[in-house]
């Protein structure tokens, strides 16, 4: 009360009103509140964006709030812990993971089926269900062009929620590191210009010492529409601020390489396939980017052997490779270099992101879970198998009311068929990594 006239008071009083209307089991179903509460959850992240871009708060960031007047640290602590919080807590997908599997009933586990199989009738299941229903992206758009507000590209603001997903586990649950769903923290307004969102600034001044987020970019960074997006949130890991605790590397998901289309599309003769790939992976230019610290780790060393053992363990050094033997090289090459990014860095937590973090995230995140079990073997519990399919499918139901992109699940289902078709495949790759590395567990019951 005693500060009740500030601004920034005024702005975070409001925030913690909504997010209590939000949390309020009454105000659950909407036709009984005149607001639902996804509605007071959006008003809350408007009153902490209000708070974040407010005068006040960038002053106590520059100078620290007054030593006499501990309220202020308070206040800043509370907004650090909000914007922590919205970027790290899973979220609770009990009723996602019902109804999917609802969807997929008739596709359910069976005892013995593999994760390709569990995949692609899930998403077959899925596919089918949407056929007979209008158009999700459709009506998102029609709602668009109704509001008259002025729109860009804020996802943050546009019910894309962070959420932490699945971990992994070293060292009998002494290391464990976190990965996190989020699309592009940017906002942007222009196609030539981005700004990175001041929440996300928040949720990096909020880690400990001991924390450390690795961002994985997949955006083209050789586009037009991608090149700023990329290049803002390359250029924040470098800012002194920020470089302790966050790490960026961009593996580009849409380019003519990643792709094999253009002029790489006749080029199947392995050799001359794997030298462009080592060519372009130390080039900015064709969309890959890497930190100094970790180009002297990768490069040119561990790049070259790594690329040799997937020819040699995956395709047995043959010297020629059709275009689906290429896109599974590509994939297959993607998910060990973010393996190695996990062993260098030792990260608490790792992000998968895109322009949106849906159906790019998803399957990268799938890929990289099959990487570590299917060698191993691991039998899926029904919870675990639910938790899958809402993981890969979720988001994208959630946020564009549509299954994933066909392209991206059959990279994805490949990629995994092909997994399967080896045997420890993993034991191949031993001198490459340590020892720890290869034997992480993957734990998908978040709490």
């Amino acid at each position: 009360m005693k500060y009740k006239e500030m601004d920034l008071v005024v702005s975070m009083h409001n925030a913690l009103m909504a997010l209590m209307m939000a949390a309020n089991s009454r105000n659950l179903i909407r036709q009984f509140s005149l607001k639902g509460c996804h509605l007071y959850f959006h008003d809350f992240l408007l009153f902490l964006r209000e708070s974040l871009n407010n005068r006040e708060y960038q002053k106590f960031l520059i100078y620290a709030p007054p030593p006499g007047k501990p309220f202020f640290q308070d206040v800043l602590d509370l907004i650090f812990v909000l914007c922590h919080s919205h970027f790290i807590l899973p979220t609770n997908s009990e009723e996602l993971e019902l109804a999917l599997k609802q969807i997929t009933e008739r596709e359910k586990h069976r005892k013995g089926t593999t994760l390709s199989q569990l995949l692609l009738r899930a998403n077959h299941a899925l596919t089918e269900a949407f056929k007979k229903h209008p158009s999700g992206p459709v009506f998102k758009a029609v709602d668009i062009i109704r509001n008259e507000e002025e729109h860009f590209f804020d996802p943050l603001q546009q019910g894309n929620t962070p959420e932490k997903e699945w971990s992994i586990v070293w060292d009998e649950g002494e290391q464990e590191i976190t990965s996190i769903r989020m699309p592009c923290p940017i906002m942007q307004a222009v196609i030539n210009r981005a700004h990175i969102t001041e929440e996300f600034k928040t949720f990096l001044r909020s880690l400990s010492p001991q924390e450390h987020l690795l961002f994985i970019n997949f955006q083209d960074r050789t586009s037009w529409k991608e090149h700023a997006r990329s290049v803002a949130i390359e250029e924040l890991a470098r800012h002194a601020e920020f470089a302790q605790n966050f790490t960026v590397v961009t593996l580009a998901k849409d380019t003519d390489f990643y792709n094999q289309t253009g002029i790489y599309q006749g080029v199947n003769q392995a050799q001359i396939f794997i030298d462009h790939f080592n060519q372009h992976l130390g080039d900015e230019i064709t969309g890959y980017y890497f930190p100094p610290q970790l180009k002297k780790e990768l490069f040119p060393r561990f790049m070259n052997d790594l690329l040799v053992q997937i020819h040699a363990c995956f395709f047995d050094s043959k010297e020629e490779l059709s275009f689906l033997e290429r896109l599974d090289f590509i994939e297959l090459a993607y998910h060990f270099i973010e393996l190695k990014l996990l062993e260098i860095c030792q990260p608490s937590h790792i992000s998968f992101s895109s322009k949106d973090g849906l159906d790019i995230g998803g399957t990268a995140s799938i890929g990289l879970i099959a990487l570590l079990t299917i060698h191993h073997k691991k039998k899926w519990s029904e919870k675990e198998y639910d938790r899958l399919i809402t993981i890969l499918f979720g988001p994208t139901l959630m946020n564009r009311e549509r299954v994933i992109h066909p392209e991206r699940f059959e990279r994805l289902a490949f990629f995994v068929k092909l997994l399967e078709e080896k045997n420890e495949y993993l034991n191949k790759f031993a001198t490459l990594y340590n020892p720890q590395t290869l034997k992480g567990e993957i734990n998908l019951v978040l709490h």
